[in-house]
């Protein structure tokens, strides 16, 4: 089996989704997935982000993608989580002070930022353990 012929079989056994680390783990070239994309058996979402040509990629797994520590949040999160019927159309995501977003605005207009200050830090500086970790009595 080629290198190419894997590289189409992992990705239509990853729902037909591969990201440039996972085809070099596979010990594929990026050379290929550029050879692929030039004859359009794959489709270059985003950098490091390949479909196959016929793949409908939403928008969440988009910014999911190339935002990898934001957060879907206000009325994205509440359809994401069932609390609402309606879809939105503009996605809201909330992301740290000082994390650089400004190439995903300025590609999709479809998004608004929440900028967040960094709290968790204070919390484990102060009370020695992890924010995530804490009890929570009920």
């Amino acid at each position: 089996m080629s290198k190419r012929e894997l590289l189409l079989k992992k990705i239509k056994e990853n729902n037909g989704i591969m990201t440039t680390r996972e085809a070099l783990n596979l010990g594929i070239h990026k050379d290929i997935l550029k050879e692929l994309t030039i004859k359009e058996e794959l489709e270059k979402i985003a950098n490091g982000l390949y479909a196959l040509p016929d793949e409908n990629i939403d928008e969440y797994l988009y910014f999911s993608y190339r935002i990898p520590k934001g957060i879907f949040s206000h009325e994205t999160a509440a359809y994401l989580q069932g609390l609402s019927t309606r879809m939105p159309l503009i996605y809201v995501m909330t992301v740290k002070v000082g994390d650089n977003v400004s190439r995903v605005k300025s590609a999709r207009d479809n998004i608004i930022f929440k900028y967040v200050k960094r709290l968790l830090r204070y919390w484990e500086n102060n009370y020695n353990q992890s924010f995530w970790q804490r009890n929570i009595s009920v």
